[in-house]
């Protein structure tokens, strides 16, 4: 009979030690599974080890207005971690670029979201049936440029690199992405003279305003579609001899470059060389008059026999401009 007792007891031992095992291995699986269940809830990912790195390709570059780039997004992760998921999630200036696509990779075939617009998107792309470690591709973003400036595209706190074997996220939090140089064409217009004006001497001078977003390299001031000189430092302006030209009207338009290559031709502004100076001296006097005089009433004249407004004949419209400025340069 004691013996039977003894037997009970030991086997009652033997099975409350049982449940105890039981018992804690399931706690430790339900915390574990907690643990699991953390990692993956949005707003609340913990960090790892922080190894893993994302980064975009290229890094920089300069991008005209209206034209399309395309970048690529790559993670790296360490050899112990063996991910399989990514999220990448960037945030841009929607005044300068706007969202055309995004896509995964053929490695990250599985695409669990790839959207974008308003200045973020977002690219979530996993791997079947395996793990990766090292570098590769996660996916592209491509943009059209809409704006000017340097713009900035970085990586959301949001972002992830998923290891594998337990969820965790391993990237290592630098939001760092790329800066890019956004070109818009310049902005140039003669503000001096005004159209209309009459201009007359050896030292005219005409200026203009030049603009871009990133910088203007230079500036170029034309008469009648010829250049005549360039300006390279703000603000735009030269010196300019009207004596060579036929009195008249003449055309003067400048045209303005930036640091990408990019430039504008400003609209035309009409003035009227008004100098009489028929033998170019540098003086409207009797020596002008007697040469226009001498020449009076013929056709196919030059500007230095007498015909200043170019209209083929030497005549009392000539004689007009000349004592305009008769004595004054």
């Amino acid at each position: 009979m004691s013996k039977r007792v003894d037997y009970l007891r030991q086997k009652r031992i033997y099975l409350s030690g049982i449940l105890v095992v039981l018992f804690v291995g399931a706690f430790i699986v339900a915390v574990n599974h907690l643990g699991q269940i953390s990692n993956n809830t949005p707003g609340t990912t913990t960090h790892a080890a922080g190894t893993g790195t994302l980064s975009l390709s290229p890094a920089s570059g300069s991008y005209t207005v209206n034209g399309m780039f395309t970048l690529t997004v790559d993670e790296t992760s360490a050899s112990t971690d063996a991910i399989n998921a990514v999220e990448s999630d960037l945030t841009y200036n929607s005044s300068e670029l706007q969202f055309i696509s995004a896509s995964c990779s053929s490695t990250f075939s599985i695409a669990g979201q790839a959207t974008g617009g308003s200045g973020t998107v977002t690219m979530a792309c996993a791997i079947p049936d395996t793990t990766v470690t090292g570098t590769q591709a996660v996916g592209t973003v491509s943009f059209k440029v809409i704006g000017g400036g340097s713009s900035i595209i970085s990586f959301a706190s949001t972002s992830s690199i998923i290891r594998a074997a337990d969820q965790v996220n391993v990237w290592n939090g630098v939001t760092t992405g790329g800066t890019f140089t956004l070109a818009t064409p310049p902005t140039t217009s003669i503000t001096s003279p005004i159209g209309g004006a009459l201009v007359h001497g050896t030292n005219v001078s005409i200026s203009a305003n030049s603009s871009d977003v990133i910088g203007v390299t230079k500036t170029e001031f034309y008469v009648d579609g010829t250049l005549v000189a360039t300006d390279t430092a703000s603000p735009y302006s030269i010196t300019f001899n009207t004596m060579p030209y036929k009195d008249g009207s003449h055309t003067l338009t400048t045209i303005a470059f930036d640091a990408a290559g990019l430039s504008t031709t400003s609209s035309a502004v009409l003035v009227t060389f008004n100098n009489g100076d028929v033998n170019g001296d540098g003086h409207v006097n009797l020596s002008d008059l007697a040469i226009m005089a001498s020449n009076w009433g013929k056709t196919g004249m030059t500007y230095a026999q007498g015909d200043l407004n170019g209209d083929g004949v030497v005549n009392i419209s000539d004689l007009s401009i000349l004592a305009n400025y008769y004595g004054q340069i």
